[in-house]
């Protein structure tokens, strides 16, 4: 009876809302690093297929703008993201749906100080939580953060997270 309802359970959310959407996210970079903060403004534009109510799949794409630190002017020169996207509806209320986000990123970031550029590349597991606020069925404005990385490489530890504000249309 068990394995009965978890197999109809797996197959019911596939009836329901099934559809691409499109969205772009303006907000903060904060990379951080030991005796290093950077803040920088950027902006993600995402894609992405609801599967099931609860689950979907999401494509990510951003850049910012630079920050100075000692000297040293940084910038993330892009933010490429893979990510599976778990989504709730709050009970009572369907215009509040909370969500969390799990996958893998890859950032290219660059350094400069005086006339050297640094140029380096870091992928990892990538992670975080939001909620969009629905003012139509298929218009939303979400509020979110993400860490797209968290490395520690050959004894450099940084994290490269994102706070944003966006708005996201459904197909």
């Amino acid at each position: 009876m068990r394995y009965l309802i978890l197999a109809l359970a797996a197959t019911m959310p596939f009836t329901a809302r099934s559809e691409p959407y499109a969205g772009i996210l303006a907000g903060q970079f904060d990379y951080e690093e030991t005796g290093i903060e950077l803040n920088m403004v950027g902006a993600t534009g995402r894609i992405g297929y609801q599967l099931a109510p609860w689950l979907g799949v999401e494509a990510r794409y951003g850049a910012s703008g630079s920050d100075t630190s000692g000297g040293l002017e940084f910038e993330i020169d892009s933010v490429a993201s893979a990510l599976a996207k778990f989504s709730w509806g709050l009970p009572g209320d369907p215009r509040i749906r909370l969500y969390a986000l799990a996958g893998q990123s890859q950032v290219e970031m660059s350094a400069t100080l005086g006339s050297v550029t640094v140029s380096d590349d870091d992928d990892g597991s990538s992670y975080g939580v939001g909620v969009e606020l629905y003012g139509a069925e298929r218009d939303a404005i979400n509020i979110e953060w993400v860490r797209y990385l968290d490395i520690d490489d050959n004894g450099i530890e940084y994290t490269i997270d994102h706070w944003g504000i966006g708005y996201v249309h459904w197909f």
